[in-house]
């Protein structure tokens, strides 16, 4: 969940980053039941994991919970995960305050979604709320080694960090993102001729 910070007053030379999961849409709940659903299909056993609102179960989790499993049985699970996500999009909900800045904003100022998610899983959410029309540009995770994704837009589109406006939710991508120079992060956004659309 997105905690909003500081007011600032978007400029006409601002880039708008969004980060996806947690930020734009709740996907927490989603994710857990299709990595339920996969887990049972690959061990054929029923899977007695209990979903934790306050953590996101990731691959990290799945080697924890289920020690026993193996490499090929670990890339099985997260393959069958991410190819099965769409049966659980009707389990994720979109962040209004998060997106209405993203919808008022997207005409005057470029808007970037920046996500760790994985590209097709990423294109589904984006298809199923109408979103992906918002975007100026979209920069995925493409199954590299671990990196800072902040790092990789600002390098791959060229831009100076001081002119970002970021919407995140995860700290430590907040840190990533302070630490390649992006200073407005979550902000409350004055009331501008734009901002008052969003009433």
């Amino acid at each position: 969940m997105v905690t909003f910070t500081g007011k600032y007053k978007i400029k006409r030379d601002n880039i708008l980053f969004f980060d996806l999961d947690g930020t734009l849409v709740e996907t927490n709940y989603a994710n857990f039941l299709a990595y339920k659903a996969s887990i049972e299909a690959v061990t054929e056993r029923k899977c007695t994991i209990t979903y934790n609102p306050n953590a996101r179960f990731t691959r990290a989790s799945l080697i924890t919970e289920f020690p026993d499993l193996t490499n090929d049985e670990i890339i099985k699970i997260i393959t069958i995960k991410e190819s099965e996500y769409w049966r659980y999009l009707h389990e994720t909900e979109l962040n209004k305050e998060v997106f209405d800045i993203l919808r008022i904003y997207h005409e005057a100022n470029d808007c970037v979604l920046v996500t760790n998610s994985h590209k097709e899983r990423a294109k589904m959410i984006l298809k199923f709320y109408k979103m992906t029309y918002y975007f100026a540009d979209i920069i995925f995770h493409n199954n590299e080694s671990p990196m800072n994704k902040y790092r990789k837009a600002i390098d791959q589109l060229k831009i100076p960090p001081e002119t970002i406006v970021l919407y995140e939710d995860n700290g430590q991508e907040i840190r990533n993102a302070k630490g390649v120079g992006i200073r407005v992060i979550n902000p409350i956004l004055i009331e501008d001729e734009l901002t008052l659309n969003l009433k």
